[in-house]
């Protein structure tokens, strides 16, 4: 039996695992599943908010890789020496998720900054999206004074809210202004946003932002120090031509 068992346990698959951001999520459940039928290497995943897995990183959990959607996450990182140099590997940018009525042929930032408009965002601090959703409104500051105060004052920050129950299934855009009808339009990701779209082409539109208040993510990648020379594979196969191919799918512009 021994003798049996000892070759199946030579042949035991390699792991590697990864924190990713949530957004991430089906992009890299392509990216991973092709990277293991190429290697053979299995990839953990585990995916939500970046300053949240960064936090746990922090605290001391082992992950080998770390796909973040922003710099500064993955930077302090760097520089606690909990790992190595940061890779930007994709960039994304915000949208304005909304109901087709309540758009109209108005531009996003009117339709923001209308009083009567419910404005769902993220959480600050807690999710990359709330940080991106506060520098939108700083941006929209700097071209009509005012406005970052109104828009802090009327922001429904209920995406990453500990006290905001998102049904797993769910998809969060939809659920937040169709199922549970909490807001009228969502600053978000452009790549969730779409998604959104896609599920209910009818009852959601995606608008883009003005050139001058849109803002765009760098995604960044690291390894912890010490990984193993795996995790340094996988990350080669992210930014490789068929791993950006993989991102532009899903809406992610390439590094």
């Amino acid at each position: 039996m021994l003798l049996a068992a000892t070759p199946a346990a030579a042949q035991a698959p390699t792991h590697v695992t990864l924190f990713a951001s949530g957004t991430l999520h089906d992009a890299f459940a392509e990216i991973t599943q092709t990277f293991t039928r190429q290697t053979g290497f299995v990839v953990d995943q585990t995916y939500g908010a970046s300053p949240q897995l960064s936090r746990r990183i922090e605290d001391g959990e082992t992950v080998d890789v770390f796909a973040s959607a922003d710099t500064a996450n993955p930077e302090r990182l760097e520089r606690n020496g909990r790992s190595g140099a940061v890779t930007i590997f994709a960039h994304n940018r915000m949208c304005l998720l909304v109901k087709p009525a309540i758009a109209g042929t108005r531009t996003a930032d009117d339709i923001m900054l209308d009083p009567a408009v419910r404005l769902i965002t993220a959480v600050p601090v807690l999710d990359s999206a709330g940080d991106y959703a506060e520098a939108t409104f700083a941006k929209m500051d700097a071209r009509k004074p005012g406005s970052k105060a109104a828009l802090d004052a009327k922001a429904l920050r209920l995406f990453a809210n500990r006290d905001v129950v998102i049904p797993a299934a769910a998809n969060p855009g939809a659920y937040l202004l169709l199922t549970a009808n909490r807001g009228d339009a969502f600053l978000s990701w452009c790549t969730a946003a779409a998604v959104s779209v896609k599920t209910n082409p009818a009852q959601l539109r995606s608008l883009e932002l003005p050139p001058d208040i849109v803002v765009n993510a760098n995604y960044g990648l690291t390894l912890r120090n010490g990984a193993p020379v795996e995790a340094g594979i996988l990350r080669g196969f992210i930014v490789s031509p068929a791993g950006q191919a993989i991102l532009k799918r899903y809406g992610f512009t390439g590094a």
